[in-house]
């Protein structure tokens, strides 16, 4: 419904709800209603007269605004609806915490898709983002790059990062589509880091394996999890381990200690070690610029037999808080902290 604003019943409803500890769209059994004693009559009341001063306390808008000093707030009219077209960025307001979603609908899609997930302080200062694209999705699940940034948290104890991630298929929202290049790029960012995915695939299901390795090789962890019809087991879903180079899951799942990447892999084998079960896919995820570009690559008996480009999506918020990602991540370079997996 574009460019309708909720009327002030509609306004009052979502008050109603926050007042009585209701989300939108919870199950059905977390919106029961609390029994009508009067003493939280009153407050609800006092709530509803609230929000039909300053609307809805969790909302649409069409943009946002980061300030010199990281304050994050909301650019538009508020609406319990999201504005068509552009950009949707919905507020929640939590005790702790507020979130942003910035969503957005590609041409031909029904439904929009998340770019950027933002996360404030209780003072409205801008703390995390996390940008997630997909790189893999089929019957083994979703596989998808994270990268994760800090702003105003210590460099020694926050690392911003970059890894590999698995999630069951079915829920597109939740990332953005990197554009695939029709060919590799003229200029490539410098080699950041470098991520090893491999996929099992046994008699009723999958087993799905991903190493984080920094540019220099060093081996960062490893997660392991199963899946089965594209959905991932609860209780194996990103099981991660300590690094140990003694581990024997690291030889069970052919996860080399350090990766050496040289580069141009059509003229050096990348030497893996091998895995017993007989259906193996192989992927190397090579990180450029601290995830600015995506290099992946399909590999068999270590050379490359498919190769594409990626290039994830820059929102308008990203032009402004990205120097502080970049300059966090430069940091840590500096200071020998992790760039991949936290």
């Amino acid at each position: 419904m574009a460019d309708i604003q909720p009327s002030i019943g509609i306004q009052q409803k979502d008050c109603y709800r926050g007042a009585l500890g209701i989300r939108k769209n919870a199950p059905q059994h977390q919106q029961e209603m609390p029994s009508a004693k009067t003493a939280l009559l009153i407050a609800v009341l006092i709530v509803l007269s609230a929000c039909k001063s300053r609307g809805p306390t969790n909302y649409y808008v069409s943009g946002i605004q980061v300030s010199r000093d990281g304050q994050l707030s909301p650019v538009g009219t508020r609406s319990l609806f999201e504005t068509r077209p552009g950009p949707n960025y919905f507020f929640f307001h939590a005790a702790e915490l507020t979130s942003v979603e910035h969503m957005e609908r590609s041409p031909g899609e029904s439904e929009p898709h998340r770019l950027l997930y933002l996360e404030t302080t209780r003072d409205g200062r801008l703390d995390r983002t996390v940008k997630s694209d997909v790189l893999l999705m089929g019957d083994f699940g979703t596989i998808y790059a994270d990268k994760t940034c800090f702003y105003n948290r210590p460099v020694q104890s926050s690392y911003n990062s970059v890894k590999v991630a698995f999630f069951s298929k079915g829920y597109t929202e939740a990332y953005d589509k990197p554009t695939v290049l029709p060919h590799a790029p003229e200029v490539v960012p410098p080699l950041s880091s470098v991520s090893l995915v491999r996929v099992i695939h046994n008699e009723s299901d999958y087993t799905l394996v991903s190493a984080d390795y920094e540019a220099s090789g060093e081996l960062r962890a490893f997660h392991v999890a199963r899946a089965h019809g594209g959905d991932i087991y609860p209780a194996t879903d990103e099981s991660s381990y300590a690094l140990n180079s003694k581990d024997p899951r690291l030889e069970k799942y052919g996860i080399p200690s350090i990766l050496k990447i040289d580069s141009d892999l059509t003229l050096h084998r990348l030497r893996l070690p091998s895995v017993r079960e007989s259906e193996v896919s192989t992927w190397l995820i090579q990180f450029h610029g601290f995830g600015k570009l995506i290099h992946q690559l399909q590999l068999r008996e270590g050379l490359p037999f498919s190769s594409r480009w990626l290039q994830p999506s820059v929102t308008e918020e990203e032009h402004t808080i990205g120097p502080e990602c970049d300059s966090r991540f430069r940091q840590q370079l500096s200071m020998g902290l992790p760039t991949t997996e936290y």
